[in-house]
């Protein structure tokens, strides 16, 4: 197929409407032709920043004032005196220097992002300035992880046997009173295992361990007990796997503070030691133990 090529000239001056297609010449070949949308619409002027040299304290600035205070350019966003850059209810960070020792030529990072415009960026000592995004984002990814946390409120009391689910009673060592929580862990039926709230009649789940919408009995549900001879100071964790469901799936927990396998004496326990060379590691929150050398 043979393309015949056809000569541009010049016919008549033309204003073109907006969003019109024109044909323009090709200022590497006049034989060709480039097709460009014509468009005259411009943007809203915006208003002038005016540049103020380094921050001083003394001096009042308007809206759009732009300083500079620790190698940050800042840009006034609310009239202020007296108030440094680094508020951000008065002032909004427009870019940083890398470093101390920059020119203002080559390297420029954003104030708002970890990104260099032309030039080789290396990171310095000089911290950037915290902005609200990063700070949020920290706190977001902060509350996230401090969710996935299982941990209930603690317990007055845990039970060391299988007991009778009702009443006032006395739990390792500890009188129980109504309202309070007990960690029951040690059913003959271990489904009716659980956190319960202590009454003089029948007690009954707490509301936070009561069934298992959002998850609230689930693996890796942990409860610290404040009370009791050999549970006190304690803390234990659901192990039970799988699907729960409260009453009919039996309930298993183990203890993870102090860990069963570290050497310990747990408050009102007699331990008897016979070499005389030994290093005796106190717990601070049971300083009642007491240990007499030989």
């Amino acid at each position: 197929m043979t393309t015949k090529k056809f000569p541009i000239e010049f016919v008549e001056k033309v204003t073109p409407a907006n969003n019109d297609m024109l044909l323009i010449a090709d200022s590497a070949d006049s034989n060709k032709v480039k097709k460009i949308k014509y468009s005259n619409v411009k943007g809203a002027k915006g208003d002038p920043i005016v540049w103020k040299g380094t921050y001083s304290g003394a001096t009042a600035y308007a809206v759009n004032d732009a300083v500079s205070y620790n190698g940050v350019s800042y840009i006034c966003i609310l009239a202020t005196t007296g108030n440094l850059p680094t508020n951000v209810t008065y002032w909004a960070a427009m870019v940083q220097m890398s470093s101390a020792t920059d020119t203002g030529q080559g390297a420029v990072r954003l104030a708002d992002a970890a990104q260099s415009i032309a030039g080789t960026d290396t990171e310095s000592s000089e911290p950037l300035v915290p902005q609200p995004s990063h700070v949020k984002a920290v706190r977001d990814l902060v509350t996230a992880e401090a969710l996935k946390i299982k941990s209930k409120e603690d317990v007055h009391c845990a039970t060391t046997a299988n007991i009778t689910l009702s009443g006032l009673q006395t739990i390792d060592g500890y009188s129980a009173v109504a309202g309070n929580r007990a960690l029951v862990k040690d059913q003959s039926t271990a489904s009716q295992n659980g956190i319960y709230a202590v009454a003089a009649g029948a007690w009954t789940r707490v509301t936070d361990f009561d069934s298992n919408v959002n998850n609230e009995i689930d693996l890796g549900a942990e409860v610290w007990v404040s009370n009791g001879t050999v549970n006190g100071g304690s803390r234990w964790t659901l192990t039970t796997t799988g699907a729960i469901t409260v009453g009919t799936t039996n309930l298993s927990f183990s203890r993870t503070y102090p860990e069963a396998s570290n050497f310990g004496v747990l408050a009102n326990t007699t331990t008897t030691i016979t070499s005389s060379n030994v290093r005796i590691s106190a717990d601070t929150e049971r300083t009642s133990n007491t240990y007499t050398a030989p």
